[in-house]
């Protein structure tokens, strides 16, 4: 991968599908739908949750296999949230990862190698997340994004 991240567009049906998953994450009590960890993040699975992203699914596949991608399993498809004033540990992973952020604010950020990123709703993005990577949340609300593991495949 030639740059850390990809942004492309979502198109308006899947922004609208986005929207509408946020509404039920805008406190930390109802977002502890299955798991708290001691990293600070409230992490389920969208299938655990009785949502069907299948259409989503479809065109992420379709929209990264441009970019020689190929995402995992549709039934490993994450809520995660990062609240406010919290940050990750830098790691590295072992899949590129997926972004579609659902709520976000102005003061939350991904840093990829050296490189500061804002990821911002209605995109979708491919991460490298094969290099050192952290996200903090310097702002007063929650940032829950959808996350999906991928493959380079070209």
């Amino acid at each position: 991968m030639k740059q850390d991240i990809i942004k492309i567009e979502l198109p308006k049906t899947h922004a609208d599908t986005v929207a509408s998953l946020g509404n039920p994450f805008s406190h930390k009590r109802s977002t502890s739908l299955e798991s708290y960890n001691e990293l600070g993040f409230y992490q389920t699975q969208a299938h655990r949750m009785g949502i069907d992203l299948s259409c989503m699914y479809k065109f992420i596949k379709h929209e990264i296999y441009k970019y020689g991608f190929e995402p995992g399993s549709d039934k490993d498809i994450w809520f995660v949230t990062l609240w406010p004033r919290q940050s990750y540990t830098s790691h590295v992973d072992e899949a590129y990862v997926l972004h579609v952020p659902i709520i976000t604010n102005e003061h939350t950020f991904m840093v990829i190698g050296d490189t500061l990123h804002h990821l911002d709703v209605g995109n979708l993005y491919i991460t490298n997340t094969y290099k050192r990577h952290t996200a903090f949340n310097l702002g007063e609300t929650p940032r829950l994004h959808l996350l999906f593991s991928s493959r380079k495949i070209k």
